[in-house]
C-alpha cells in the first residue's frame, strides 16, 4: 500500500479521472446513441482499484525494515530527524564513545576526539554501515545519516544541473552539521558518499579534519573513446537504460515483483549483507526517488561523473585537508584514481589502502579489517600523525580472516 498520507490524494485523483471519464462517455452516448461505452468506465474502476497496491511499500514498511537491521547494532544509539530547512530533515543516528584509552582516565576524555561522520553510497541509507557502527564508536562519537532523497530522509526535490545538484547536496550536509552542532570532524564517504564528502571538503575545508574516501565514485574522467570490444548484452542493456531512465526504476515498475527482483539482481549483496538488508534496500528505493534522480543528473552513462573529481581535487581541495583512500582489490571501481590523487597533491597527506579480497562494499565484505583500518586512521588523526605531507600506498588484510 502507499503511505497513508497519500490515500486522500489518490482517492481524489481517481475520483477526478472517473468523473472526467463519465462526462466524456455521457457526451459520446448523447451524440451517438451508443450506451456500450459504459464498459470503459467499469474497466477504469477495476484498474484504479488495483493501482494503489502495485508497489508493496510505504513509509511505515521502510521504517520496519530499518528497525529489523538496527537489531544487529548492539550498542546504544540515539535516533533523530535533524532539520535542514523549514520542511526537510535528515534521518540521523548518533553513537557516543564508550571505551577509555589506556592513556586516559575516563570515557569523558574520549569526547575530545574528533567525531566520525559517515556518508553512505547510492541506493541505500546509513544502515549500509551496520556492520561497522558497534566497533567504530568505541573511542569516538560516530554519526551517520541518510542523504537527502534517500532512505528515511526527506525526499527533497533537486534541480537538474549537475553542478547545482552537487552544491545542493553539499549545502544540505552543511546545514545538517550546523544543526548538529559539530565544529570539525573526520568525514568518511563510500561510493557516491565519497564523491559528496570530497565536494563538501572542497567547499568547507575548515570543517573537515580528515577525509576518508572508501571506493569513491565519480573520480576518473570518462575517456573520449572507450574500448572497442563489445560489452556483454546485460551491460549494453543497462547502459542504454541508464541513459534514458533512473537506474533503479525497474524495481518500481516491477510492482509486487520488486522485492524479489532486488534479491535476484544482486545476489552478491544478499551474500554479504543478508536478506533483511536487501528488503531495506527495496523499501529505500521503491519510495519517491528524488535522490536517485539527482544522481541521474550528476552521471554520464554508465556511471561516470559529469563533473569528475580527479581534475578538481588537486586544485580545488585545500592542501591542508589530509586524505585516506580505501579500495577493495576486487572492486569494479577504478583504484588507479588513488595513485592520481597522490600525484596531484604532492604537498598534502595522502595515504592509499588496498584491502585484499574485498569488493566495492569494503566495509561489508571484510568488516573486521575495515573497522580496524578506520580506527587506526582515526587514531593517527588524534595523534596528529597526518599533518605532514605523506604519499603512501599500503596493502592490508592479506593474512587476516573475516571472523
Amino acid at each position: 500500500a502507499y503511505p497513508p498520507e497519500l490515500h486522500p490524494i489518490l482517492h481524489e485523483a481517481k475520483s477526478l479521472v472517473m468523473s472526467s471519464t463519465r462526462r466524456a462517455v455521457g457526451q459520446q452516448e448523447a451524440s451517438t446513441g451508443n450506451p456500450s461505452s459504459g464498459r470503459s468506465v467499469s474497466f477504469l474502476q477495476y484498474v484504479f482499484s488495483w493501482i494503489p497496491s502495485w508497489r508493496p511499500t510505504s513509509s511505515s514498511l521502510l521504517e520496519q525494515s530499518e528497525k529489523e537491521i538496527l537489531k544487529e547494532v548492539k550498542s546504544e544509539f540515539k535516533e533523530s530527524f535533524v532539520p535542514i530547512d523549514s520542511t526537510n530533515y535528515l534521518r540521523t543516528v548518533t553513537m557516543e564513545a564508550t571505551e577509555t584509552d589506556p592513556q586516559d582516565d575516563s570515557v569523558a576524555d574520549q569526547s575530545k576526539n574528533f567525531p566520525l561522520v559517515m556518508v553512505h553510497g547510492f541506493g541505500a541509507g546509513f544502515l549500509q554501515f551496520y556492520k561497522n557502527l558497534d566497533f567504530l564508536h568505541s573511542r569516538r562519537r560516530v554519526v551517520a545519516f541518510d542523504l537527502p532523497g534517500f532512505a528515511r530522509s526527506s525526499r527533497v526535490t533537486f534541480t537538474s544541473d549537475a553542478e547545482a545538484v552537487e552544491m545542493e547536496f553539499v549545502d544540505y550536509i552543511e546545514k545538517w552539521r550546523e544543526n548538529m552542532g559539530i565544529a570539525k570532524f573526520i568525514l568518511l564517504g563510500h561510493s557516491l558518499g565519497g564523491f559528496l564528502a570530497c565536494a563538501y571538503a572542497i567547499k568547507y575545508p575548515c570543517r573537515v579534519r580528515h577525509l576518508i574516501l572508501v571506493d569513491p565514485w565519480g573520480f576518473p574522467v570518462k575517456p573520449a573513446t572507450l574500448p572497442s570490444t563489445r560489452p556483454p548484452l546485460p551491460w549494453s542493456i543497462a547502459a542504454s537504460w541508464m541513459g534514458r531512465f533512473n537506474p533503479l526504476s525497474p524495481i518500481r515498475i516491477a510492482g509486487p515483483f520488486g522485492p524479489r527482483l532486488v534479491q535476484h539482481f544482486r545476489p552478491d549483496l544478499v551474500a554479504i549483507f543478508g536478506e533483511s538488508f536487501m528488503n531495506y534496500v527495496y523499501h529505500c528505493n521503491a519510495q519517491n526517488p528524488t535522490g536517485e534522480t539527482a544522481f541521474m543528473h550528476m552521471q554520464v552513462p554508465m556511471a561516470w561523473a559529469k563533473r569528475p573529481m580527479l581534475p578538481r581535487i588537486g586544485r580545488e581541495l585545500h592542501s591542508s585537508v589530509p586524505i585516506s583512500m580505501i579500495y577493495g582489490t576486487r572492486s569494479w571501481m577504478d583504484s588507479t584514481s588513488g595513485d592520481k590523487v597522490l600525484e596531484c597533491r604532492p604537498s598534502s597527506y595522502v595515504n592509499i589502502y588496498h584491502v585484499q579480497r574485498a569488493g566495492h562494499h569494503v566495509h561489508a565484505h571484510r568488516p573486521h579489517v575495515f573497522n580496524a583500518l578506520v580506527n587506526d586512521i582515526c587514531s593517527k588523526v588524534e595523534a596528529r600523525l597526518d599533518i605532514e605531507p605523506v604519499a603512501r600506498v599500503t596493502s592490508v588484510g592479506d593474512g587476516e580472516t573475516d571472523t
